[in-house]
């Protein structure tokens, strides 16, 4: 179902780096060692995420674009966990 936002409507853009370290991160950018990221935060904004458990990138960005985790989701690793688990299942 599409949802008519109006013509105020805004973009988003979602640019997420896995395996970042903020701190890293933080002294890169101070020091302008950056400057394409530099550039996109001068109009942006910048946090850090935390990830969902279990701490695997296909968990945490399954969380990201829906928002829901992954008890909720099922997704776990690279593959569906009620797939995995017929896979596994034992007779």
């Amino acid at each position: 179902m599409a949802v008519d936002m109006g013509p105020n409507r805004k973009k988003l853009l979602l640019i997420g780096v896995d395996q970042a370290i903020p701190y890293l991160l933080n002294k890169f950018l101070d020091n302008y060692l950056l400057p394409n990221i530099n550039k996109l935060l001068e109009n942006g904004v910048y946090t850090e995420a935390f990830p969902c458990s279990p701490c695997d990138t296909p968990t945490n960005w399954t969380t990201i674009a829906t928002g829901a985790r992954t008890a909720r989701s099922l997704w776990n690793c690279l593959v569906k966990s009620d797939f995995l688990i017929q896979l596994i299942k034992i007779d």
